[in-house]
């Protein structure tokens, strides 16, 4: 069971952050979040976590859930082998257990490119998205932009680029290293609160899916069978 939430009844959406950790702009992003009591999950450079242990260490301590994002986001993602791609998320990894101890068994693919044959043979939980606002787009740099876009998805005032909508068991992209994107979160979860949302990790919403006996696909998640007993079994 999770605390503080109703699996069936409540609206859940679970918020990740991605690149990070950043020097200053994930601290402001932990205050805020801690400010609003909401939980997020980082997906966190390999190269970064290394650079900035005691960010990490902060992230997990204040309840949030940590994934690789890879070591250092390469170009050459799409082109590299699944070894290869194995290796640069368990060199995050180590970073990340250096920072925390512990080790992560969640992972986001660099520009969500992983095929499910991948996803498969590598056996972690690949974490894809259902909702993209492109805080990342040098023309959506503006907080107004930003809250548009998570609020309203693809119309009604939000980037047409923009994918997926706002939606129960949702999971939003954004990236903590955009001073813009950081500075619309405050907002953006104050209106998700007062539109009846509650916020859960990543590991929380695979346990409400499954709950809800709904696939992971609907989700927007790789499931790796091998990861499935362990991602689960760290929990309870």
């Amino acid at each position: 069971s999770i605390e503080g939430i109703d699996p069936m009844g409540d609206k859940v959406i679970a918020l990740t952050f991605d690149d990070g950790p950043h020097e200053t702009l994930t601290p402001k992003l932990l205050d805020i979040l801690k400010e609003n009591d909401a939980v997020a999950t980082f997906f966190m450079l390999g190269q970064n976590a290394e650079k900035y242990p005691d960010i990490v260490k902060r992230v997990y301590d204040e309840g949030h859930e940590i994934g690789t994002h890879s070591w250092n986001h390469t170009k050459e993602w799409p082109n590299l082998s699944v070894g290869e791609k194995l290796d640069q998320y368990t060199r995050a990894n180590d970073a990340i257990e250096a920072a925390t101890g512990l080790r992560t068994l969640i992972d986001r693919p660099p520009g969500g490119a992983i095929t499910k044959e991948e996803a498969a043979s590598i056996g972690r939980e690949q974490i894809i998205w259902s909702m993209d606002p492109k805080d990342w787009v040098t023309d959506y740099r503006d907080p107004d932009i930003i809250y548009s876009n998570v609020m309203n998805g693809g119309d009604g005032g939000g980037a047409k680029e923009v994918e997926g909508y706002l939606s129960d068991g949702g999971v939003i992209l954004s990236h903590d290293i955009h001073e813009t994107t950081v500075n619309a979160y405050d907002r953006i979860i104050k209106e998700l609160k007062s539109r009846g949302y509650k916020f859960v990790t990543i590991t929380q919403m695979m346990q409400i899916a499954e709950a809800r006996g709904q696939d992971m696909g609907g989700f927007k998640f790789y499931s790796a069978p091998a990861a499935d007993s362990a991602g689960q079994g760290e929990e309870e």
